[in-house]
């Protein structure tokens, strides 16, 4: 875990310092798939310029990806990231070694600079 948070240090600090006002590029978060899975391809088509290509192939293209649409069965038996019934917390995962390096490599502000703010 320690080597993974070192390894990621320049990426994430690289977000933090992001110019998310920049109209080149299009935000989208993990959470925007599972809030709006469609949706959010959608404007991901549209920012690339692919709908011209026939927006309903595109959209079910894309679907056959989305893990909110395996069925019940075998989205339980996944371990990805975004099934919640192994939902897990830092808390879980990172022992107070892992957080003093992360105080240490990381600027306070961190989580609202990336549009976050840290959970109660």
């Amino acid at each position: 875990m320690a080597v993974e948070i070192c390894r990621s240090r320049k990426n994430i600090v690289d977000m933090a310092n992001w110019d998310y006002t920049d109209p080149r590029f299009l935000e989208c978060r993990l959470e925007y798939f599972s809030e709006d899975f469609d949706g959010t391809f959608a404007r991901i088509s549209e920012h690339l310029k692919l709908l011209d290509l026939g927006e309903a192939e595109i959209l079910g293209i894309a679907a056959a990806h989305d893990l909110s649409r395996l069925p019940a069965q075998e989205l339980k038996n996944t371990v990805h990231v975004t099934n919640k019934s192994h939902r897990r917390t830092f808390d879980d995962l990172f022992e107070e070694r892992h957080f003093r390096l992360i105080r240490q490599l990381f600027p306070e502000d961190l989580l609202s600079r990336v549009g976050y703010t840290e959970q109660a």
